[in-house]
This record gives structure tokens, C-alpha cells and sequence, in this order.
């Protein structure tokens, strides 16, 4: 998953995301450094692409939640042309477009 712009876990400790529904943390890549075992107070920032392990099926309800983009072959594009842009609400209030 990605923290978009605007998300509500920019500028918050990697603690707000612990005690997920059956997800846990194993890395954050911020640009090209893969970083592993974060501390609880690493502060997260736009443009993360964070590493889940678990139940698949609660992604999408996580990203809903934390403002998170499921990491999909359109926002790796996006990211790699640095236009990652605000999160779009999807028609069900979801989140998942990435505005460019």
C-alpha cells in the first residue's frame, strides 16, 4: 500500500498502524531505501509504499481507513512519474484513483 497525499496518516507515527485486522507491517520503502523493523515512532510520509504480510482481504478495508492506495501496476506508474497525486473517492467510498 502507498500513503497518498492527504492521508491521514502523513506526519504519524508507523504505531498508528499496528493491531490491523489480520495485516502486520514487515517493511516501508521510501524512495530507494527498503527499510525493515521501523520503530513505532517512525513517521510516515507521502510517497511510502509500505509491506504488508496477512489476509489479503483486509487491504482493502485498511486502505479505506488509513487513506492508503493498494499498490497496483497504475500507482507504481505513477510513483515512478513522480505524479502521484490526491486520492480519488471511488463511486462505493472506497479509495483506490490516483488523480495525476
Amino acid at each position: 500500500a502507498v500513503v497518498a497525499p492527504g492521508s491521514s496518516v502523513v506526519g504519524k507515527p508507523v504505531a498508528t498502524l499496528r493491531g490491523l485486522n489480520g495485516l502486520y507491517l514487515v517493511s516501508v520503502q521510501r524512495g530507494d531505501m527498503l527499510l525493515r523493523a521501523v520503530t513505532p515512532e517512525f513517521l510516515l510520509e507521502e510517497g511510502d509504499v509500505l509491506h504488508f504480510t496477512g489476509l489479503i482481504e483486509s487491504i482493502g478495508e485498511v486502505c479505506s481507513e488509513h487513506g492508503l492506495l493498494p499498490l497496483t501496476h497504475e500507482v507504481e506508474e505513477h510513483i515512478a512519474a513522480g505524479k502521484l497525486g490526491p486520492v480519488a473517492e471511488d463511486e462505493d467510498g472506497s479509495f483506490g484513483k490516483v488523480n495525476a
